[in-house]
């Protein structure tokens, strides 16, 4: 935990792909089940925006967006280390990036989340989401997902 040292919250690039891969290996709820080699994920992070929580140039939490080919982004792999957790650093760190990717005139925001994770559920909801559909083993992992979207007030 910090020793009095700042959470930043700003945009970070290819420079915490190790630590942004580490802490979705770890603590992405359900668990994620398969490997990732640097080498595969280079790629995916290049074609995404990225916002950390950083302190003393550690990753400790993270969110991305990935633009899609119809000027939406879909919000990707959200996660706080669990130590700074029920603090409200997800819903900040939700926040500032929303409002920076809001200015890049979205035609949406979604994001697709198991429902058995309830915090992060009511998370999205605060900030703004609403569940649109029911989607069956979307990621082929034999887990369902709610697809939500931002409210178009919103956007």
């Amino acid at each position: 935990m910090s020793s009095g040292n700042s959470i930043e919250i700003k945009k970070v690039g290819l420079e915490y792909l190790d630590q942004a891969a580490d802490l979705e290996k770890q603590y992405m709820l359900p668990p994620l089940t398969f490997p990732f080699s640097k080498e595969e994920l280079e790629p995916i992070f290049n074609d995404r925006m990225m916002w950390g929580l950083v302190i003393d140039n550690k990753l400790i939490g993270k969110v991305g967006y990935i633009k899609d080919k119809n000027g939406g982004f879909e919000l990707d792999g959200m996660v706080v280390a669990p130590d700074y957790r029920g603090r409200n650093w997800g819903s900040k760190l939700i926040s500032q990036s929303l409002k920076e990717v809001l200015m890049l005139n979205p035609s949406k925001i979604y994001l697709y989340v198991n429902p058995k994770n309830s915090p992060a559920v009511v998370l999205y909801l605060k900030q703004g989401f609403a569940v649109d559909d029911w989607i069956p083993n979307k990621f082929n992992d034999g887990e369902n997902r709610l697809k939500m979207s931002l409210l178009k007030t919103r956007i």
